[in-house]
């Protein structure tokens, strides 16, 4: 019998061209990849679905690509089975990206719930890059997501995708440094600076990008993603890092100050998507203004924290 669960798998496979990164991708070993993918071959007959003789990504074969179309069609029936259960039952799904997560979200559903006690909110975590895949499949309603146009990300087409706001990215220094009793801080003044980094994600690449604009390289001592422990290594004086003034909301170390740079164009754009077609609920929609409206309060208090202008919207 063919499990949903293995043309899910094909679909992954046929995305990420590799059995790894369609493991990595769906939580599995890639031991288990190939062993789903061969029993689904075995349940179609014995059918090669992937050209295994092929070096680099993997390619479907002609029989793999009629069989991806069906696991297509049964995913976008399985994700109209969702929707229109959740919708019945009264619910909304919404996907956010951390920083997100912990600000204006939490701000939106408590003022969704006074209006609307009794519909079922189910939040989950993600990177845009994760998020706008679960969406257009169906499995949430709502994304909360960002993109760095420093590093030429566009949003992506498929979505119906609104812009909260443009969040600036905030300089973090020791209380102690040279730098922090400006006003605003141009990137070509931190040339000589150590830098703290985030690993490898669109922030970095955006930052990157800029210092590159501005005539040099970033001398990296130390990488994490977590915003708090890199506010911990700003204050004892490791380096000096950019953060998104989002993250201002959730905490600012008292051995550092914010200032802003200079320079605008250093910006990350939050977005609010949804799919562009289908019935959205009244519940979604309610939770659509109370994000927005949520966002624009985040967004002033961030921006006060960090010495920034709040641009009328």
């Amino acid at each position: 019998m063919i499990e949903f669960l293995d043309l899910r798998i094909l679909e992954s496979v046929a995305e990420h061209g590799s059995f790894s990164r369609a493991a990595a991708a769906l939580g599995y070993t890639q031991p288990a990849i190939s062993y789903r993918i061969a029993r689904l071959e075995k349940e179609l007959g014995g059918t090669a679905l992937i050209d295994r003789g092929r070096r680099g990504r993997l390619q479907l074969t002609a029989a793999g690509q009629v069989a991806l179309r069906y696991a297509n069609q049964v995913s976008a029936d399985m994700a109209g089975l969702r929707r229109e259960v959740c919708a019945a039952a009264g619910s909304v799904r919404m996907v956010a990206f951390p920083t997100a997560a912990a600000t204006l979200v939490p701000r939106a559903v408590a003022a969704f719930r006074q209006q609307h006690p009794d519909v079922r909110i189910q939040l989950s975590e993600a990177e845009p890059q994760a998020a706008i895949p679960h969406l257009a499949r169906g499995e949430v309603d709502i994304a909360v997501g960002y993109t760095y146009p420093a590093v030429g990300e566009p949003g992506d087409g498929r979505m119906r995708t609104e812009e909260l706001f443009r969040d600036e990215m905030a300089l973090a220094l020791p209380l102690d440094h040279p730098l922090a009793t400006r006003s605003a801080v141009h990137v070509a003044d931190l040339r000589d600076e150590q830098w703290i980094l985030p690993h490898e994600c669109p922030c970095r690449r955006a930052i990157a990008a800029t210092c590159r604009a501005a005539g040099f390289t970033p001398d990296v001592t130390s990488e994490t993603s977590d915003y708090l422990a890199m506010q911990g290594l700003v204050a004892c004086g490791v380096g000096v890092a950019l953060l998104p003034r989002l993250v201002a909301a959730v905490a600012v170390h008292p051995g550092i100050v914010l200032r802003p740079l200079a320079e605008e164009y250093l910006t990350r754009v939050v977005t609010v998507a949804t799919r562009p077609t289908g019935h959205r609920t009244p519940a979604c929609t309610a939770m659509l203004d109370a994000i927005k409206d949520a966002a624009a309060a985040v967004y002033r208090e961030s921006s006060a924290r960090t010495g920034a202008a709040v641009p009328g919207r």
